[in-house]
């Protein structure tokens, strides 16, 4: 029988912990899986809502477990003589060769027990600068949703309990698994911006929260018609301090990043799918071929056909 214990900690997100309760839960139905919620004391814990969240037992008496999923939580210091007999115990369960994954803010906890140090991790973007200054020792990349280095799983980003819960799944059991029940879930696991444009980088290496709330939002809406008037209203900006704070912040406007997001998705697509030049174009927001066209010759210094073909002739000879 597999086991995984969910390492839960107060001040919580609830859906940090109940998100992978309910994916895992719904493997146990099918796989020999063993779910424990483990908590430092053994009580419950409260959620950043007001959600009183069970355990089944004090992590002092989980024993040994195939894999540990740390969720997200805000409060490390409420009893520092367990937090340091709970990474003690995260660190022998490494050890003993047991996958370690931590989810959002989760990851800090991972990274105080000190087996991140030279190793990479991912990080939601809002909370990179302060980690790295926090951990130096650490190689933070937030351009992925998920990373796995050396048995540790580091997992960001609005679907982290999902991707997180869908791994450990696929590496316990297998790839068949684990799309099952995102099937039977109806779990969508193609919508991970981080994963998809890591070429947008730059223009996220800012401290503007505000800003990175709304890029986050046009990163999963880009394809969509953006109306900077409403956009703006929903930040509680005017269009032209909303227009200038984000150019201040990412040193782009709102509309030059949508078009940014739109060609790094026609990239994406043009490399990894055999989707028509038409169909891409429909697919990332544009109205007419021919204005896609232009702009992507304009941003990639080349036709979408041509870089096609670039990118698969490198592909071959990778293989070769």
């Amino acid at each position: 029988m597999k086991h995984i214990v969910l390492l839960a900690l107060n001040n919580q997100s609830g859906s940090a912990l109940i998100t992978p309760l309910e994916i895992l839960s719904q493997v146990a139905e099918s796989q020999d899986l063993k779910l424990t919620v483990a908590t430092l004391s053994g009580g419950p814990v409260v959620s950043r809502s007001g959600l009183e969240i069970a355990a089944d037992q004090p992590l002092a008496e989980v024993g040994s477990a195939d894999a540990i999923m740390i969720t997200s939580c805000l409060d490390y210091q409420s009893d520092p003589e367990q937090q340091t007999a709970a990474l003690c115990w995260l660190r022998e369960q490494h050890r003993q060769g047991t996958l370690v994954g931590a989810l959002g803010t989760g990851i800090v906890f991972m990274a105080l027990s000190g087996l991140l140090e030279n190793r990479t991790a991912t990080a939601d973007w809002q909370g990179v600068s302060r980690l790295r200054e926090a951990f130096p020792d650490v190689d933070f990349d937030p351009r992925h949703t998920l990373i796995e280095c050396d048995g540790l799983v580091s997992c960001a980003g609005g679907y982290a309990g999902d991707v997180l819960s869908l791994y450990m799944v696929e590496q316990l059991f297998d790839k068949d698994t684990a799309e099952r029940c995102a099937a039977e879930l109806m779990l969508d696991t193609e919508r991970f911006w981080q994963n998809r444009h890591p070429g947008l980088l730059e223009y996220r290496l800012h401290r503007d929260n505000r800003i990175h709330a709304v890029q986050s939002w046009l990163d999963k809406h880009f394809a969509e018609k953006i109306n900077l008037e409403a956009l703006a209203r929903r930040n509680s900006m005017s269009q032209r301090n909303f227009v200038r704070r984000f150019k201040e912040a990412c040193g782009e406007t709102p509309l030059g990043y949508v078009q940014r997001l739109r060609i790094e998705e026609a990239k994406r697509l043009l490399e990894q799918s055999d989707l028509s030049v038409e169909a891409i174009c429909d697919r990332v927001g544009y109205l007419t071929e021919s204005h896609f066209r232009q702009l992507f010759k304009r941003y990639v210094k080349m036709t979408p056909a041509r870089y096609r073909g670039q990118m698969s002739g490198q592909a071959r000879s990778g293989r070769g």
